[in-house]
């Protein structure tokens, strides 16, 4: 099983988020003995809305020729926390996938792969913590570009050939495209991935939702267009964690994809 080619799929991992389908609400009950599963209308009311969202996740390659390069994904989407039985739950929908790096070699992630993945609903949990008011949405595994029957466990294709494959964005290719271009190497890399992440931060004094985000994926690459993009490239996590986090953005009024996008650098100013 690879981690990454090129860096593409541990970062599409990432941006894609790791949260549970809409059907999953019933796993919010097994979290009622952790800290934020039960929630008081005061706390709840303090960030039930809807909101951009923006996470990161930074990868070190270690690459051919050029040796370790940095990467930097950055995945914005549409989210809204609403009221779950006694707790909380966040519903996603991720929209955007942006990738840098100090390699030649650029990483693109179609919106069609992006936006191809179903609304997602996770469980939210908030809590007071002396003086400070903590959240975490927790790791829940789901298939990308392969029809599993247990996403958390069950071994991901290793090949176009298996019957639980699926074309997700619609490109007539196997599992989900990524493209790569560059004087190295151009071409797609067609595979299928387990995504699995989690958040955990803190409300701030103006309100503004932040912390660290943790990627606990993996991938396979079940064809390329070239023998090169089906090799090995070893992918770490950057070790400075700050580097990988969550942001959120209130949002006031209607939003779908297309203006998240319009306005992403007035909701996240560099």
């Amino acid at each position: 099983m690879q981690k990454s080619t090129f860096g593409a799929l541990l970062i599409v991992v990432s941006a894609c988020g790791s949260v549970h389908r809409t059907s999953g609400l019933g796993s919010i009950a097994k979290l009622q003995a952790l800290p934020g599963s039960a929630v008081d209308d005061d706390l709840a009311s303090k960030v039930m809305g809807t909101y951009a969202v923006r996470t990161r996740l930074a990868t070190i390659q270690k690459l051919p020729i050029l040796g370790n390069t940095s990467s930097l994904s950055s995945t914005y989407s549409l989210a809204s926390i609403v009221r779950s039985g006694e707790g909380l739950a966040i519903t996603e929908r991720a929209c955007h996938i942006d990738i840098t790096s100090s390699s030649p070699v650029l990483q693109t992630v179609p919106d069609a792969l992006t936006q191809s993945i179903e609304v997602q609903t996770a469980p939210f949990r908030i809590w007071q913590e002396a003086n400070t008011v903590a959240f975490a949405k927790d790791p829940v595994a789901v298939a990308l570009g392969a029809k599993l029957i247990d996403a958390e466990k069950e071994a991901l294709p290793t090949t176009i050939d298996d019957a639980r494959v699926w074309d997700q964005d619609a490109d007539g290719h196997p599992g989900v495209t990524v493209k790569v271009s560059g004087k190295l190497v151009t071409g797609e890399i067609y595979l299928v991935q387990r995504l699995k992440n989690s958040w955990n931060g803190s409300l701030d004094a103006s309100g503004v939702l932040s912390g660290l985000y943790k990627d606990q994926g993996e991938q396979s690459i079940i064809d390329a267009s070239s023998a090169i993009l089906k090799g090995k490239v070893a992918i770490t996590v950057d070790p400075d964690a700050s580097k990988s986090n969550v942001l959120f953005a209130r949002l006031k009024g209607d939003y779908d994809c297309e203006k998240l996008l319009a306005e992403t650098g007035l909701l996240f100013p560099k």
